[in-house]
C-alpha cells in the first residue's frame, strides 16, 4: 500500500472510460504530487490493522484517512479510504460497542468539506447543491450519538456519496436501523461495520452530478459481529432506486461477505484468522441476526 507520497495521475483516457468527461471548474491535474501530512499516513497505516478496515484499494490515488475523537475521550471514530482521481470515498469503516453507543446528542447538521483533502481532491457543496441527491451518509449522524464532537464529523462531506433521496430516507434508512437494532450488550460485544457505494467499475456507476461527482450505481454494507469470542458475518447489496419500497423485507438483499466481495472487488475483514475469515464469510445463517423487535 503506498501511503509515503502519493502521485496523482488523472488523464482524460481514464475518465472518458465512463463516457462521461466533467463540465466543471475544477482543474485536472496531470502528474502533480501532494506530500499528506506525516500524521495522517501515520494513522492510516496504524487503521489497516483493525479488524474493520477492508483491504486498501492498492493504487497511489488512495489514502485512509482516520477521524478521532476530538476530545480523545474515544479514540477512532472512523476512517474513510478516500480516491482521489474520482474525488469519491470507496467506504468508511468503523466499530459500534458499549462504550461508543448511546448518548442522544442530536445531528449536528454543520455540514463540512474534508479540510484533510486537499482542495482539488475533495468534493465540495457545489457537488451537491441543485443536483438532486441527497449527502447521504455512510457514517450515520444517529451511529454517532455519544458525543457532539464526533457526531459532527459525521457531516464531512467525505463521509458522503450522492444519494436518491427515497431511497436515502426509505430502504437505506431502515437498514441503518436494523444495524442500530444490533448494536445491543445481548447481540454484541462488537459490531464492525464498512459501508460504501460502487465508484469502481463504470457500469456500476448510476450517474454523475453535473459537477462530475460519481453518483454510485449500488450501496452496500458488511458487518462483523463479535460476540464471546465467536465471530458471524452479514452483507447487504442494494441497488441505488429510489422505487425500492421502504418497507421491503431487508433479508431480500442479504449476501454472504465472500459474495459482496466479489460483487465489489473489495476484500472485508482480511485481519480475520484464516479459519475465521473461511467459515464466516463463506455463508449467511439467517437466524442468527434479529429480523423483529
Amino acid at each position: 500500500m503506498k501511503l509515503i507520497k502519493l502521485t496523482f495521475l488523472i488523464s482524460l483516457a481514464v475518465l472518458g472510460s465512463c463516457s462521461y468527461i466533467p463540465d466543471n471548474d475544477y482543474e485536472v491535474i496531470e502528474n502533480k504530487s501532494f506530500d499528506f501530512t506525516e500524521e495522517s499516513k501515520s494513522e492510516g497505516l496504524a487503521f489497516v490493522s483493525r479488524m474493520e478496515c477492508p483491504a486498501p484499494y492498492g493504487d497511489e490515488n488512495s489514502i485512509i484517512l482516520v477521524k478521532s475523537d476530538p476530545d480523545g475521550v474515544y479514540g477512532v471514530n472512523y476512517a474513510i479510504e478516500w480516491d482521489c482521481d474520482k474525488r469519491a470515498q470507496r467506504w468508511s469503516a468503523f466499530q459500534m460497542y458499549k462504550g461508543n453507543s448511546g448518548g442522544n446528542v442530536g445531528r449536528n447538521e454543520e455540514w463540512s468539506e474534508d479540510l484533510d483533502i486537499p482542495y482539488e481532491y475533495r468534493s465540495h457543496f457545489d457537488d451537491y447543491t441543485g443536483s438532486g441527491y441527497d449527502r447521504g451518509h455512510m457514517v450515520a449522524s444517529a451511529d454517532r450519538q455519544v458525543s457532539v464532537s464526533m457526531n459532527a464529523q459525521t457531516y464531512l462531506l467525505s463521509n458522503m456519496h450522492p444519494q436518491i433521496h427515497a431511497f436515502n430516507a426509505g430502504i437505506w434508512e431502515k437498514l441503518e436501523e436494523r444495524i442500530r437494532a444490533w448494536n445491543r450488550d445481548d447481540f454484541r460485544d462488537t459490531l464492525y461495520v464498512v459501508k460504501g457505494g460502487t465508484i469502481d467499475h463504470f457500469y456500476d456507476i448510476k450517474n454523475y452530478t453535473s459537477s462530475g461527482l460519481i453518483v454510485p450505481g449500488h450501496f452496500f454494507m458488511a458487518i462483523l459481529c463479535l460476540k464471546d469470542e465467536t465471530y458471524r458475518a452479514i452483507g447487504f447489496y442494494l441497488d441505488h432506486d429510489g422505487s425500492i419500497d421502504a418497507n421491503d423485507n431487508l433479508q431480500n438483499y442479504v449476501k454472504s461477505i465472500d459474495e459482496l466481495e466479489d460483487l465489489t472487488g473489495i476484500d472485508f475483514f482480511p485481519n480475520l484468522n484464516s479459519a475465521d475469515k473461511i467459515s464466516v464469510e463463506k455463508q449467511v445463517t439467517l437466524s442468527n441476526w434479529r429480523w423483529e423487535e
